[in-house]
């Protein structure tokens, strides 16, 4: 049986189920290497079956840190184009899940 978590009032998107058929898999993504690299590294964190304690102590590696620090300096002074804006976009909401999973994480680490 999938296990349920309710997701935050008023976001409009329900609850979510963790099992395999929640999930679509797109045939083609195209991503720059930086924003891959992001996203590898945090599949690579869960599928090695991450404990609370590593989930709140998870930061990406230097070089995601710095492009994303780069991106919104860039985004401030001379601005991005579209696919800067998207690749962005993508580490802002990797962040947002990474910001959850670290809440649920330290609710475990308190129990």
């Amino acid at each position: 049986m999938a296990k349920v978590y309710p997701r935050a009032k008023g976001n409009g998107l329900g609850a979510y189920r963790q099992d395999s058929s929640d999930f679509a898999f797109p045939q083609v993504l195209h991503y720059t290497f930086c924003m891959t690299k992001a996203y590898e590294e945090i599949i690579d964190f869960i599928a090695a079956g991450s404990q609370p304690l590593a989930v709140a102590n998870f930061k990406p590696s230097e070089e995601v840190r710095e492009r994303v620090a780069d991106l919104i300096a860039r985004e401030k002074t001379s601005g991005l184009n579209n696919e800067e804006s998207s690749e962005l976009e993508h580490y802002l909401q990797l962040e947002h899940i990474m910001r959850l999973a670290k809440a649920r994480a330290r609710v475990l680490i308190a129990q």
